[in-house]
This record gives C-alpha cells, structure tokens and sequence, in this order.
C-alpha cells in the first residue's frame, strides 16, 4: 500500500485530488503542502482521471470533520 501526497479541493458539490509533485521522503514541502494522503493499494497500477478515491484527510477541519476520516 502506498500514502501519496495529495492538496484537496472542494469544486462544486465534489472533493478533487492533485498531488504535492515530488513524493521522495526527503522532500518535505510535499508534505507541508499536503491536505492528505491518497491511499494507493499495491495492487493497483494507475489511477484514472475522475475514478473515486480514498483520502487520509490530515487537516480535521478540512471538510468540518471533528476528527480526521475518509
């Protein structure tokens, strides 16, 4: 499984996910910019535009969560 770096964005009534560019662990402005982080499985080779994913959301504020969540 693999944590990938990712700014959330609310558009509309929908939550979009970019990722923070370079994911080497030592880059750590990927890491200050990030909202949270794309849960990848390892058994998964890409991820195709649009398809839904989940998110370990890091800033429990992001969507008036009390606590962080999928």
């Amino acid at each position: 499984m693999h944590f990938v770096r990712v700014v959330v964005k609310k558009t509309g009534d929908r939550q979009e996910v970019w990722t923070t560019g370079n994911q080497s662990s030592g880059v750590l402005t990927s890491l200050v910019k990030a909202d949270g982080l794309l849960i990848f499985p390892s058994d998964s080779s890409d991820i195709e535009k649009g398809q839904v994913v989940k998110v370990q959301l890091l800033d429990k504020g992001l969507r008036g969560q009390t606590v962080p969540g999928y």
